[in-house]
Formats: structure tokens, sequence, C-alpha cells
């Protein structure tokens, strides 16, 4: 079924993408990440997709963040995420990292669900890639966060969702 991407035109244009995987076990379910401080409350509010499936962070005692390690080939990688502020975390820092590059400057909390990406080139290994509440957190900040993707590629392409392991989108053509 053919994809319709109404980014840059009202009139729409065929989305044609290549192959990605994204590499982030949980995409949604954010709570899975295996390196992580603060409470998770996953299916919490509506996502960009429509659906009750985005996560909610909330700083507890130190700043809130989530990791998840993840094997590279020496190449260019894109990490995405959509985040969106609650109340007083709204204008608020954060940072993407892959490895050990992070987002510079910083990167601001939104009041509306915005795609942030991220693109580092890599050595080979086993590295940590995730996301931090950076301005100190005050107990009780809240954020929404929803799509999380990190794919082997130099620019972010459309969302992968995952649900417990990698998922590849096989590459789309268009014939006549």
């Amino acid at each position: 079924i053919a994809r319709i991407d109404y980014t840059d035109s009202a009139d729409g244009v065929l989305l044609l993408e290549p192959a990605s995987t994204n590499s982030i076990n949980y995409s949604q379910a954010i709570s899975n990440s295996p390196v992580k401080s603060g409470a998770f409350v996953d299916n919490f509010a509506i996502s960009p997709d429509g659906t009750q499936n985005a996560t909610k962070l909330t700083a507890q005692n130190t700043d809130p963040y989530f990791y998840q390690n993840i094997t590279f080939a020496a190449a260019s990688y894109t990490s995405s995420i959509y985040v969106k502020g609650i109340g007083d975390s709204i204008g608020k820092d954060f940072r993407i990292s892959i490895g050990s590059f992070t987002t510079a400057p910083k990167l601001v909390i939104p009041s509306e669900w915005t795609r942030f990406e991220f693109t580092a080139i890599l050595p080979s290994g086993t590295q940590s890639t995730g996301l931090e509440i950076t301005d100190p957190a005050i107990v009780g900040d809240e954020v929404l966060v929803w799509g999380w993707q990190v794919e082997q590629s130099s620019y972010a392409t459309s969302y992968i969702p995952t649900s417990g392991s990698s998922v590849t989108r096989a590459a789309e053509t268009c014939n006549n």
C-alpha cells in the first residue's frame, strides 16, 4: 500500500524509503529500557500516531534518563525520538546520546510533539544510546516520549515501531 507524505506539500507525495532497521527493542514501551532513572508510565497519553501509547517520564530524585546498549558497525547512525513537555518541564534542556556523542547545544523540551534527531559517526562496538533531561530536573517534572528509533543512516527515516526486538523495514519501490 502506497504511503503518502504531507510534510512539505498539502497535495502529498509518494513516500519511498530505503531499507532501514530500528535497533531499539521497545520504541514505545520505553519503561522497558534496561538503564533508566525516574518513574515511567507507558500508554499514558496520545502519541503522534493518534493512539494512547506515549510514555510519561517523571523525575524522582535525579535528572531522569533512559538508555539501551546497542552493538554498532563502524558507520553513521541517527537517533530520533518524539518529545512533548508537561507543565514545568516545558523549556528545560535535554540531550540525545549515541555512544560518547551527545547533542550540542542542548535541546529544549517543547509544548507540542516534536521529533528530534541526532546523527553521529560511530566506531564498531557496543555503546549506549538514550535520552537524559539535563536542566536540573525538579522532583515531579514530567515529559512525554514516544517513537524512539536508532538506525544506521545519516538521516532519520519514517518511524519503525518495535516491541521487544529490532525491526527492519524493506526498501520501497515504485513501478510505473
